[in-house]
């Protein structure tokens, strides 16, 4: 039986086996040829609800893009550089919410909803 990937509720967001991929299409302002459009990115993440957290957060760095002037026909490999940072920096700060919950024992599932919304709303 072969893995297909799967879309969820998340716009960009769908499964591969038990890892979650962004894959987004990009807008025809920020992108000069119609060859290749799409983009696909693993977030390294098996938990649901911490890759939908990444993909919305993704998907808004996309949509502000569309509207700086500054970056009209930006390069691929531009693109590709700044969203795999972000995604580095986001699995980052998930390993170091999750590090902190279970130093302190503060909280029973560190990586629930709640709790990365609580903590990352100063991305």
């Amino acid at each position: 039986m072969t893995v297909m990937a799967r879309r969820h509720d998340v716009q960009n967001l769908l499964r591969r086996g038990n890892i979650w991929y962004w894959h987004p299409r990009i807008p025809s302002v920020l992108f000069q040829s119609d060859h290749n459009r799409k983009l696909s990115f693993s977030l390294r993440q098996p938990d649901h609800e911490r890759a939908k957290f990444m993909a919305r957060r993704l998907n808004t760095m996309l949509a502000e893009l569309r509207f700086r002037r500054d970056l009209k026909m930006t390069r691929e490999d531009s693109l590709k550089k700044m969203f795999k940072a972000e995604i580095d920096r986001m699995n980052d700060l998930m390993d170091d919410i999750v590090t902190a919950a279970k130093a302190t024992g503060s909280h029973d599932n560190p990586g629930s909803n709640r709790s990365l919304q609580a903590r990352c709303n100063s991305i």
